[in-house]
């Protein structure tokens, strides 16, 4: 059976393109990171910088979710959303880790785990909505 070019090129153009969403969002993570607290405006209610870090990651764990969805079909559903929670872990870490240097910024844990949830849950979301996450 022969192999068409035209399909497999857009799968290919596919990944990259879901690959290339997800990186610059982490860059964009990165670089907001990078600005200084005093420079953030306050905000005036309980919980706002968890409930904030939990909705930045419910974003990074879709975009990663789907990355590596495509890219790695035959890989069993625990194997993708152990990569998605190791990835997603070891980024917060690392965002978490940079805010350390940065003036009026600090290493919290509470943020960490607000990524770590905010990550499977947008992970377990989308793959609810798109009826995936489970299946082969």
């Amino acid at each position: 059976m022969p192999v068409d070019m035209k399909t497999v090129m857009s799968k290919k153009e596919r990944i990259l393109r879901y690959w290339l969403i997800f990186f610059l969002y982490m860059a964009s993570i990165f670089c907001l990171s990078a600005i200084p607290g005093n420079d953030f405006p306050s905000v005036k209610f309980a919980y706002a910088d968890s409930i904030a870090h939990f909705f930045e990651y419910t974003i990074f764990g879709i975009l990663c979710f789907r990355a590596i969805k495509i890219s790695y079909p035959e890989l069993y559903p625990r194997g993708i959303v152990f990569c998605v929670i190791l990835f997603s872990v070891v980024f917060a870490l690392s965002d978490e880790f940079h805010q350390y240097f940065v003036p009026e910024r600090l290493f919290q844990i509470k943020d960490l785990v607000s990524d770590a949830f905010g990550s499977i849950f947008g992970m377990a979301l989308y793959g609810k909505i798109k009826g995936d996450l489970w299946r082969r």
